[in-house]
């Protein structure tokens, strides 16, 4: 959940500061914005691919505990994961 709320929250802490930049909402406005803000862009994109899961950044990480989780055994010595 951490991971989640920190993603989307940069996401659209992100949107807010191209809205100022440019103060339109049409999309054809926003060509070349890596040009006039490169460090925007930067954060934007690293923000973004870490949100879809990309290896190395924090999206993946999560994700794959999430995978791991259901093989893993109880206390109990079962696999949590009802079988049939």
């Amino acid at each position: 959940m951490l991971n989640h709320g920190v993603s989307t929250g940069a996401l659209f802490a992100g949107v807010g500061l191209l809205y100022e930049r440019r103060h339109s909402l049409d999309i054809k406005d926003y060509g070349g914005v890596a040009t006039v803000a490169p460090w925007l862009a930067t954060a934007f994109l690293i923000t973004s691919l870490a949100s879809a899961g990309l290896p190395l950044l924090n999206g993946f990480v999560v994700s794959s505990w999430c995978c791991r989780a259901p093989r893993s055994r109880t206390s109990a010595g079962r696999c949590s994961r009802p079988s049939g």
